[in-house]
């Protein structure tokens, strides 16, 4: 997971391209079931990402990329960082 957010980063626009696709089909089969604005969210959490600075940045991509992996803490990890931008769009 942190490969693919670091090459979110990448000068490489192919690179990059392909990176934000495959993260967001990882977060799209994780939050299926979820009844969220799967899509919207995931534009908000990758706006906020290419727009931080780096240490801001760090924290939430390492949050991504735990709510995206396999871990056990992923799924809560996940409904947090969701309920997260869901307050900041004012729609929770």
């Amino acid at each position: 997971m942190n490969i693919l957010i670091r090459k979110l980063e990448s000068e490489n626009l192919h690179e990059s391209e392909s990176a934000l696709k495959r993260l967001k089909k990882i977060f799209m089969a994780k939050t299926a079931e979820m009844g969220v604005d799967a899509e919207g969210i995931f534009r908000m959490i990758i706006n906020e990402i290419l727009s931080l600075e780096p240490d801001q940045r760090r924290v939430i991509t390492q949050k991504l990329a735990v709510a995206l992996s396999d871990d056990e803490e992923a799924a809560e990890q996940l409904k947090h960082l969701i309920t997260y931008f869901e307050i900041r769009a004012g729609t929770l």
